[in-house]
């Protein structure tokens, strides 16, 4: 197993590899999230920046089509757009 961070001595820093893509990054804000509360406030988050961003985008992208797909059974089922958008709550209209 390949270690968390490592020493690079031609640039002289501390990198830290991302749990996502195994790459090593320099351990910056640059390349690295921190986190701002709880116990690990301060701390470098194991994912780079990129690899965390991308995970976040496809996750909104995700729950915009289930609240589209909720949207649009409840118009074909009722005729009218429900306000409670919650995917649970929808599970006998919804087809997949």
């Amino acid at each position: 197993m390949l270690p968390k961070t490592r020493f690079d001595p031609d640039l002289e820093e501390q990198e830290r590899r991302c749990s996502m893509d195994g790459e090593y990054w320099p351990d910056t804000s640059e390349f690295f999230y921190k986190y701002h509360q709880g116990p690990r406030a301060g701390k470098t988050m194991s994912m780079c920046k990129a690899c965390y961003d991308e995970r976040r985008n496809a996750r909104r992208a995700l729950a915009r089509q289930q609240q589209e797909l909720v949207a649009e059974c409840c118009l074909k089922a009722t005729g009218q757009l429900c306000g409670d958008m919650e995917i649970d709550d929808h599970e006998s209209l919804l087809t997949y």
